[in-house]
């Protein structure tokens, strides 16, 4: 009976939560015909792509009642070790994204263990994490990055086939993932159990310790993947360049419908809101209203959909 009220409250979320993306469509149609033109919009999904991909690593951690606050400093640190360890020589770019992707899921790893193991809240351990990254990178750049993007992570970050940008497919093929994992797979089925009740998850045989592990690893991979696309964009190493994306990936997973209590949500939401964010953010900047504009434009939009989560609870 839960599971059948949960599906439908889901399937009502969605469609609300793209009703709400096709109605802002309109409005900008309305006033300003140009902003959704082919082009600009192929321009707004080629920016909404890294959120988008750490936006779902984001989703199956909060899936699991758990957060990650460590999502920026992680592409931030990916971005100048690939400006750095590359400088531009396109021989070394397998290894080098090998070896980004490796920490970014290795960062995730050591989230994971201190959650279960260390039986530190996922909000203090992400904390802490964020903060030792940072610290990391300002280490290891001395504060100066160095370095330069080789032409075929240009050519992810800023390229396109076909007229469609390159980030895009492959925040494509990473929805296409999430959601066999989260839809068709038992390691989906999994996490929504853990994130529902861990005490029944564990009573039916699910390694709950496991999965949340396993989740905090996918989560620091998509935040490793974004890190790749977001330097082969700008094309240098920039301390603080994941910022943004800290606040950013949680209140998309919100919009979406993601619950901080876990168990409910999923990556379709999360796309939906996505481009929502995206196309904010892109009338704020038309508007000339500037990164405060932006930073209190996110804490309204936190604090409403907390609100409003409170009242469907």
């Amino acid at each position: 009976m839960r599971k059948l009220w949960i599906e439908k409250w889901r399937t009502r979320q969605v469609i609300s939560i793209y009703a709400a993306l096709i109605g802002f469509l309109g409005v900008l149609y309305l006033i300003h015909p140009p902003f959704v033109q082919p082009s600009h919009l192929m321009t707004i999904l080629r920016q909404a792509s890294p959120l988008g991909i750490v936006g779902i690593g984001q989703t199956i951690v909060l899936l699991t009642g758990g957060i990650d606050l460590s999502v920026g400093a992680t592409i931030t640190l990916v971005d100048v070790l690939v400006a750095d360890l590359t400088a531009g020589i396109e021989e070394r770019t397998l290894s080098v994204v090998v070896l980004c992707l490796g920490i970014g899921a290795g960062i995730g790893l050591v989230n994971g263990i201190g959650i279960v193991k260390g039986r530190i809240h996922p909000v203090v351990m992400t904390l802490g994490m964020m903060s030792v990254i940072t610290g990391i990178g300002y280490v290891y750049t001395g504060g100066t990055p160095r370095g330069s993007i080789p032409p075929s992570l240009r050519f992810v970050g800023m390229g396109r086939i076909g007229g469609i940008p390159v980030a895009f497919l492959i925040w494509v093929l990473v929805i296409a993932a999430g959601t066999l994992l989260l839809r068709k797979s038992t390691l989906g089925r999994k996490i929504y159990a853990v994130g529902g009740n861990k005490k029944t998850a564990h009573l039916s045989g699910v390694s709950v310790d496991t999965i949340i592990v396993l989740a905090y690893i996918l989560c620091g991979f998509t935040a490793a993947l974004a890190g790749l696309i977001l330097a082969g964009y700008i094309g240098t190493g920039s301390l603080g360049l994941g910022d943004p994306y800290l606040f950013d990936s949680l209140i998309v997973t919100l919009i979406g419908g993601t619950s901080f209590a876990g168990g409910i949500g999923g990556v379709e939401g999360t796309i939906a809101g996505t481009l929502i964010v995206r196309l904010l953010y892109s009338v704020l900047t038309m508007a000339n209203i500037g990164h405060p504009g932006k930073l209190i434009t996110q804490g309204l939009v936190i604090m409403g959909m907390v609100v409003l989560y409170m009242r469907r609870r």
